[in-house]
């Protein structure tokens, strides 16, 4: 059984590297403070609702990382992913969702209530 201390200890990232239309393209896990605050950047401002309609796009640009693990894009650059072939960017939330806890449907059900 794991001890308190060792579930504390693991705060060590992990990467996984996938290829898409003969790019590779590096993601990295989510720490749960992160994880939460992607959750709450979901919340509407103005009516305190979940919305989904920049949330594949906020995923992919809080996990997204080059070879030193910096972030290759910022929140800022959310709203130019729309621009960005569709089978990359549902490529990307699909496994960055895969790789930072998410179930299938969670985020969408999530933004659902």
């Amino acid at each position: 059984m794991i001890s308190r201390e060792q579930l504390l200890a693991k705060t060590q990232r992990r990467y996984l590297e996938i290829k898409i239309c003969d790019e590779t393209f590096r993601l990295q896990s989510l720490t749960e403070r992160e994880r939460t605050e992607y959750e709450l950047a979901l919340q509407d401002k103005k009516t305190g609702r979940m919305t989904f309609d920049r949330s594949r796009r906020l995923l992919i640009a809080r996990v997204l990382v080059d070879a030193e693990g910096k972030r290759l894009l910022m929140d800022e650059d959310v709203d130019a992913l729309q621009s960005v072939d569709g089978r990359i960017t549902g490529m990307l939330f699909a496994e960055a969702q895969k790789h930072c806890g998410y179930d299938e449907n969670e985020i969408e059900n999530l933004t659902k209530n």
